[in-house]
This record gives C-alpha cells, structure tokens and sequence, in this order.
C-alpha cells in the first residue's frame, strides 16, 4: 500500500493511453476536483482498474464520441 494522489493517477493513465484514444475517436474531458484526498492503495491494482476503464469506454464506444 502506498499514498496516491487519484488525480495523477488518473492523468498518468489518460496520457498513457491517449494514442488508443485518439485512434479510437474518442475525445476526454477532464475535470478532477482540487479537494481529492491521498489515498492508502496499491499502485499496481488502481493503475490496472483505471486501465480498465479506459479499456471499457474504448470498446463501449465503437463509432468514437466523448
């Protein structure tokens, strides 16, 4: 377990994945609250569940969008 900021977390996955994206016609918006607290996680598992997530939208959003 470690102390995370969520949001650079976030950001990390976003840019990581951003040539995927950008393939998949997908355009992101993001709009993360300056008042996200530190988080006790395991880096490993919550870069793999917002991996995910970012998986899921790309196949969810066949045509592209936003």
């Amino acid at each position: 377990m470690q102390r995370l900021d969520l949001n650079d977390e976030i950001r990390e996955i976003l840019s990581m994945s951003r040539e995927e994206l950008e393939e998949a016609r997908i355009l992101t918006d993001l709009d993360l609250s300056v008042e996200t607290p530190i988080i006790s996680a395991d880096p490993d598992q919550i870069r793999q569940l917002l991996w995910n997530l970012v998986s899921n939208s790309i196949q969810a959003m066949e045509g592209g969008g936003e």
